[in-house]
């Protein structure tokens, strides 16, 4: 463990509406490495509290080889039981931050961590995407309240269909 600092992106047009990377915030934080789901889920509740959201939001966590954050996006702001998520937003933020994986964590206001058909469906639209893109992703990730479900850890990445 060393101290580090989480850098929180927003992407923005320039006067050419090219997209360019502009830094919200950093967050001084005390592990440099993500490479373990607890790690990811940790960090994004001590830095965006994202347990305790009233709404939907998700989070597009962007690593380089060594699984050090490269940077953190709030890629969408749903509603109680809802988020869009779009795999060109998400891999857009991943080329322009130099990432070679992802890892992609929403909340369920609720609390209960079981994912839904469109959760599912999400993962695999994203993971397809990320296949072509050569970028993995490394974990899609579902935050209740005190309790998380991966779907690395679940072994749901690889699923072909939705289920």
């Amino acid at each position: 463990k060393r101290d580090c600092m989480i850098e929180k992106y927003k992407v923005e047009l320039d006067s050419k509406r090219h997209p360019f990377l502009v830094r919200e915030r950093g967050y001084r934080y005390d592990n440099v490495k993500m490479d373990a789901p607890e790690k990811i889920v940790d960090m994004v509740n001590e830095c965006f509290d994202l347990c305790n959201m009233a709404e939907e939001h998700v989070y597009m966590v962007a690593l380089n080889s060594a699984a050090v954050v490269t940077g953190v996006f709030e890629v969408s702001h749903g509603v109680v039981n809802y988020a869009l998520i779009n795999p060109r937003e998400l891999y857009l933020r991943a080329v322009i931050s130099g990432a070679v994986g992802i890892v992609v964590i929403h909340n369920h206001p609720s609390g209960d961590i079981h994912p839904s058909k469109e959760d599912r469906a999400a993962c695999m639209r994203i993971r397809d995407a990320g296949d072509i893109m050569g970028i993995a992703l490394y974990d899609f990730i579902i935050i209740g309240h005190g309790c998380y479900l991966s779907f690395h850890e679940e072994s749901m990445l690889s699923e072909k269909t939705v289920t």
